[in-house]
């Protein structure tokens, strides 16, 4: 196959899964534009709210679907915390009807994934009985994933892309640790989506991700003091930026993950602040979250 019609390792995931909008959460979808256009397929679905992820890509159906828009845009220092009050009030609304929200940008791989996790994180110390969270589970379950490697395109094993370090959304909260729950339902991710507890290795010159075998939640997740890590709540959004980058709750880039087979490719870090307050830290690697460029 010429490397021009090559997939990605998300593009070929999603093809495998029939997965252009694909419920990862009850009542909540994640997918592409192409999915965007289908109608038919949304309506049965019985999708009623459409968010879109991106400045200028136009409302397809607006006769047949509310739509909202979050205007990300695909650069490194975009602060996406920006747009979550209004999205999250979309989603909710969405929810308050009985609705179902499909929330996609061009490929369904960066600026929708970032977004639906950091919505997610939002949602995630709610009322999770009467939220989008309650209901996870596996669109197809399996008892055990089988170990699988991937190649990874040569542009996405290449040392600029391994270079960059983990796109990171920071949560902060009031109230008990729920270092259980969170634990618990971290494991439950894991066992629905494996290749998000891989590793990278390298065979020749090649990048590969293996998963399947490795899915323990407590490698990944993880209990900071303030010695580690000190931000609030009330700190400027570059400051909190400054704190967080390199910091232990931040995953590294694909090269030390690549020389450290023990770095996990998603960390999730609580982190305590004075009182009942505390931060919820989710860091993804760019190498899973980005897939192919463009």
């Amino acid at each position: 196959m010429p490397d021009e019609q090559q997939q990605s390792f998300f593009e070929s995931l999603y093809h495998a899964l029939d997965a252009d909008a694909n419920e990862i959460a009850d009542g909540l979808f994640l997918g592409a534009a192409k999915a965007a256009s289908d109608k038919a397929a949304m309506k049965k679905r019985k999708i009623s709210h459409v968010l879109i992820a991106h400045p200028t890509m136009p409302e397809k159906h607006p006769n047949h679907f509310r739509y909202g828009r979050a205007p990300l845009v695909d650069i490194p220092n975009f602060n996406l915390l920006e747009m979550i009050p209004d999205a999250l009030a979309f989603l909710r609304e969405a929810r308050s009807k009985g609705g179902k929200v499909f929330c996609y940008c061009a490929k369904g791989i960066s600026r929708s994934s970032s977004l639906v996790i950091a919505l997610l994180n939002a949602l995630l110390l709610g009322s999770l009985p009467d939220l989008f969270l309650g209901g996870v589970s596996p669109a197809r379950p399996n008892a055990k994933a089988e170990a699988k490697e991937v190649r990874l395109l040569d542009e996405e094993g290449s040392w600029i892309f391994l270079l960059l370090r983990g796109m990171t959304t920071v949560s902060f909260c009031r109230g008990e640790l729920p270092i259980t729950w969170l634990r618990d339902r971290l494991a439950r991710l894991l066992a629905a989506n494996p290749w998000l507890g891989g590793r990278l290795v390298r065979k020749s010159e090649a990048v590969y991700l293996s998963f399947g075998c490795d899915a323990d939640a407590e490698r990944h997740l993880q209990l900071l003091g303030p010695d580690v890590i000190q931000i609030t709540a009330d700190m400027p959004y570059e400051l909190i930026s400054q704190q967080v980058s390199g910091s232990p709750a931040e995953v590294r880039s694909g090269m030390d993950c690549l020389q450290n087979p023990r770095e996990p490719l998603i960390r999730v870090s609580l982190c305590c602040e004075a009182g009942d307050r505390f931060a919820l830290i989710v860091s993804l690697s760019h190498i899973i979250a980005d897939g192919r460029f463009g």
